[in-house]
This record gives structure tokens, C-alpha cells and sequence, in this order.
């Protein structure tokens, strides 16, 4: 009789506030890694978390998230910092740019859609309170459920929005979206990889872990 095959699951979560799901799919893939369970390896799961990391969960076995877990029951490490820049479509780049009052951003905007992929705006707010010393005002004109579908709205023109620069750098360079502002210290965040209590008794876990902290040296 054949032995069967060992295929584990490892649950990874990737926060939709961050961009990195794209890429931890394709650092898994290039590694080997299959999630059709049709060979001998592991099957990862990757979903989007909006819940809040905490001990003893226990819903994934990894979680990328922008917020360190409290205590120490869960073991978390840095993975990857994110660059947020200010775009918008080409279309509504360019009336930003021709607008008599061009060098009042905060203003001009005022006048163009926002979207955003949380109706608490929580990357837009805290871009205008780091870069612009202000509060945003503005409301979201249109939300979307992800980083993803900002970027498509954007690009389809529909207005602006503050997004990880990973995420939109291929855009920014064929010139489908605008970079409106480039301040001198960008804000930044940090990206943690969390593991859940436990997980460690799956040695897949910890081989994706491994292979995802290597591979965020290159996001």
C-alpha cells in the first residue's frame, strides 16, 4: 500500500490595511509551495484579516498585521516597512496639477473624490496628521474592500487616495497614476509576522514563516 502523501495547512492572515498579499502568495509559490493539495508539500491558505491579533486566537497559524500583538503568548517579529504616497488617476493628477491654487494640496483636493478602502480613512488620516501637521476633513466619496480595489478605482479614474507605495509603483511608472506629493520623510509602516501560540508544532508553519521573512527583504 502507498503511504499518503503528509500535506499540512498553514493559515496565514494578511490585514487588508497592508499590500503585502500578492507578494506572500508568490514568495510561498516560489518556493515550492502548492495550495491545490494535489502533491506532497503544504497547503496555504491566505485570507484577509481585519480582526485584531491577540494570545490565544487561535484562527491562524501566521498573521501579517501592522499592529504587535500585546504580551508575549505570541510570538511576533518585524517583517517589512511600507512606504504611503499620495496618487490619484492620471486624469484627476493632471487637474491637480493645472489648478490655480496647485501649491495648496490640502485645498485643491477638497475638490476631489477620495476613496479608500475604510470609511475611517484610518492610511489617508494618518498621512495628512504626519505630512501635512493637519487634521483630513474629507470623506470617503467611494470605499472599496481592499488596497487592490483602490488602486483599480484610482486607475479607472475615479480620484484619489494615499496607498502603500509598493502597490502602486508599476502604475506610478507607466504614468496610470499620479504622485501628487513627494515630502521629504514619507510616512512609514511597520508590517509584523505574528505567530499564533502553538503553531510551531506544524514544522510547515515555521518553514513559511522563514521563507516569508526572507523573501520581505525584497518588497
Amino acid at each position: 500500500m502507498m503511504p499518503v502523501p503528509r500535506t499540512l495547512t498553514v493559515s496565514l492572515s494578511v490585514m487588508r490595511s497592508t499590500s503585502c498579499r500578492v507578494q506572500c502568495v508568490r514568495s510561498f509559490a516560489a518556493r515550492g509551495g502548492r495550495g491545490d493539495g494535489t502533491t506532497p508539500g503544504t497547503n496555504l491558505i491566505v485570507g484577509r484579516g481585519d480582526e485584531t491579533v491577540e494570545p490565544g486566537a487561535g484562527r491562524h497559524d501566521l498573521v501579517i498585521t501592522t499592529r504587535r500583538p500585546r504580551g508575549r503568548a505570541s510570538a511576533s517579529v518585524p517583517l517589512t516597512d511600507e512606504e504611503y504616497v499620495l496618487v490619484a488617476g492620471r486624469t484627476w493628477g493632471e487637474r491637480v496639477g493645472r489648478h490655480p491654487a496647485a501649491d495648496d494640496l490640502c485645498t485643491v483636493l477638497r475638490d476631489v473624490p477620495l476613496v479608500a478602502y475604510a470609511e475611517d480613512l484610518p492610511i489617508a488620516r494618518r498621512y495628512w496628521r504626519t505630512v501635512f501637521g493637519k487634521p483630513l476633513t474629507a470623506r470617503a466619496a467611494l470605499t472599496v474592500p481592499d488596497l487592490h480595489a483602490v488602486v483599480a478605482a484610482l486607475t479607472a479614474g475615479s480620484g484619489y487616495s494615499v496607498l502603500p507605495r509598493s502597490l502602486c509603483e508599476q502604475h506610478l511608472t507607466a504614468g496610470t497614476l499620479t504622485l501628487l506629493h513627494d515630502p521629504e520623510e514619507p510616512p512609514l509602516n511597520t508590517l509584523f509576522l505574528v505567530q499564533r501560540p502553538g503553531a510551531d508544532t506544524n514544522p510547515d508553519v515555521t518553514r513559511v514563516g522563514e521563507a516569508l521573512r526572507g523573501a520581505a527583504r525584497g518588497w
